[in-house]
């Protein structure tokens, strides 16, 4: 006779995921980097300004040490394609990889802003693109269970989006379970 509140959007959604390999923790570090939401000002050293006489463009140099660290699939690759398909406009031409760690943006001037303008507002919105990871995930912890007398592996996901956490590489999607009734 208990009358539940079911409410939309609850204050702490927890999807809690089993993995496949439960027993090594780096499998369980490299998962926890495919779920949790990475941003790009996260795992670069620098996002600049660069003016030139004749050009103007943005520079983005990663830290492949954080990267490597966090055991993160991204390269400079992998941040172009971000940076373009997020909601900056900027075109795939207007974005060069040089080397391994470092990415050039060359924006277009639009005949609503100065190309100043437009340096100023890519370079607040670069640090705030998602590079890897889930978007609707805040953050994932590593879970300790030490039940069997053997160290098993699992993340508490801290978020939505129980579907696309059930379809990441290396979580066991029948044992995923989420404490938001609307998913």
């Amino acid at each position: 006779k208990e009358i539940i509140n079911a409410s939309k959007a609850i204050s702490t959604p927890i999807i809690t995921a089993h993995l496949d390999i439960d027993d090594d923790p780096d499998f369980a570090r490299l998962v926890k980097g495919r779920i949790e939401k990475t941003l790009l000002g996260e795992i670069s050293e620098y996002i600049e300004e660069v003016f030139l006489p004749d050009d103007c463009f943005i520079l983005v140099k990663l830290s492949l040490e954080r990267i490597r660290l966090l055991r993160l699939e991204v390269n400079a690759e992998t941040v172009r394609y971000s940076i373009c398909v997020s909601k900056l406009r900027v075109k795939p031409g207007d974005v060069v990889v040089h080397g391994e760690a470092v990415v050039c943006i060359n924006p277009r001037e639009n005949s609503k802003s100065s190309m100043y303008y437009v340096l100023q507002s890519l370079k607040e919105e670069l640090p705030k693109v998602v590079v890897q990871g889930i978007p609707e995930v805040s953050r994932a912890v590593i879970h300790i269970d030490e039940q069997s007398g053997k160290e098993k592996y699992k993340l508490l996901v801290e978020g939505d989006n129980l579907r696309a956490v059930m379809a990441t590489h290396g979580v066991k999607g029948t044992r995923t379970t989420s404490n938001n009734t609307y998913e």
